[in-house]
């Protein structure tokens, strides 16, 4: 475990873990965190990342994907075994279609594909520190059902397109169509998940959320 400063005369002197193999980036996140009042703990790799957070017990983690041993996405995983309500801020060099609604779909509150410029993380950082449970929770289910809509149309759209060739071989139609659907009902699995939590949330704290309610949980076919 690095530790990077100490504390300074702002008020904010929460800690922040940070983990990413890449070390002029890890390095550059803590001096910009540390600069704004934050006491700042680091780690290379998702192993030591672990066992930072266990030791340091941070208020927020920021934490890059792709890592040897442990990746970012495990680790995402561990953490919110631990903690439901900690922020976590993933990063990535490697965007696939996949990667942010996995994050998402694994509890994570921010996500910025690499390079990003350092003010946002900070703007990110300050943002989420700044919430509570609540707001952390509806702005999680926000997310996701927005992704998980983006999703649903896609497979919508794919699956009125004409018949694709595989290597020489045309697929059938009705089979690619069949399977946009089994994938979409899925999907319509997870709206009902969303859903039910975001009932839950409302039953518990009694209060009206604003959360978005114009998803489309119809069949793509």
């Amino acid at each position: 475990m690095i530790k990077n400063g100490e504390e300074n005369n702002k008020k904010n002197t929460r800690t922040i873990l940070v983990v990413d193999d890449d070390e002029e980036l890890l390095k550059m996140l803590c001096e910009v965190l540390q600069c704004e009042g934050y006491a700042v703990v680091s780690a290379s790799d998702g192993q030591s990342g672990w066992d930072t957070y266990k030791e340091a017990k941070p208020d927020l983690v920021i934490l890059d994907i792709r890592m040897s041993g442990i990746d970012g996405l495990t680790l995402l995983s561990c953490i919110r075994k631990e903690d439901t309500l900690i922020p976590v801020v993933v990063m990535t060099g490697y965007i696939k279609e996949w990667t942010e609604m996995q994050a998402f779909k694994l509890g994570a509150d921010g996500f910025f594909p690499k390079p990003f410029r350092i003010e946002l993380i900070y703007d990110t950082v300050n943002d989420l520190l700044n919430c509570n449970s609540l707001e952390l929770q509806n702005r999680r289910l926000n997310r996701l059902v927005s992704l998980l809509s983006e999703e649903n149309k896609r497979l919508k759209e794919n699956a009125q397109k004409p018949c694709k060739k595989i290597e020489g071989k045309t697929v059938v139609k009705d089979k690619y169509r069949d399977i946009c659907g089994s994938v979409a009902h899925s999907l319509k699995g997870e709206f009902v998940h969303i859903d039910n939590s975001i009932k839950n949330l409302r039953e518990l704290e009694g209060v009206s959320l604003d959360i978005q309610e114009e998803y489309d949980w119809s069949e793509p076919l």
